[in-house]
């Protein structure tokens, strides 16, 4: 009976330890993550998932810590990864967003941060993450107008037949 005990306390010990060591990883790496230290970060996350890859929170902050060490399409595919698993996560839809933005993909950020101010129209950060989709909007509005501009600046002033008519304004 002792021995039997015994067997069973020591895995329970060893089971306590296995999990305390991926919990610690992913504390100190969220640490430092917390204190700009990406470095730290990505090695203790990435200890973190080795010890359980179901680990999200991991696995977003990864992808964080990727995005602000400028691994941009690295650490997409983590926020990609955490999203999937946990699709209202807000901190994840920030951060997808936030790589969409930094590759150029205006309309994928957009779509990620109106969906996070449907998801939680009370959250603490909605304000600034309304002012990024304002930004976007902004940035989409040029883009098109120069666009536009580009298409006008791209006609031949000869070309347009001397019977043509421009209307400059109407009212019917």
């Amino acid at each position: 009976m002792f021995r039997l005990l015994s067997t069973a306390f020591g895995a329970l010990v060893a089971v306590m330890l296995f999990l305390s060591c991926a919990s610690t990883y992913y504390t100190r790496g969220h640490d430092a993550l917390n204190r700009a230290d990406y470095d730290q970060a990505i090695r203790e996350l990435k200890a973190a998932i080795a010890e359980d890859y179901r680990n999200i929170p991991a696995i977003r902050d990864m992808g964080i810590a990727l995005f602000h060490k400028g691994k941009v399409p690295i650490g997409q595919k983590f926020l990609q990864l955490a999203l999937s698993q946990r699709p209202n996560d807000l901190t994840s839809q920030y951060y997808l967003g936030l790589t969409y933005e930094a590759q150029g993909r205006l309309d994928k950020a957009a779509d990620l941060y109106r969906r996070y101010t449907e998801i939680s129209p009370f959250n603490a950060m909605r304000k600034q993450v309304e002012n990024r989709l304002w930004v976007l909007v902004q940035k989409q509005m040029e883009a098109q107008i120069k666009a536009l501009l580009q298409t006008e600046n791209a006609i031949e002033v000869a070309a347009i037949p001397d019977h043509s008519v421009a209307v400059l304004y109407f009212v019917n």
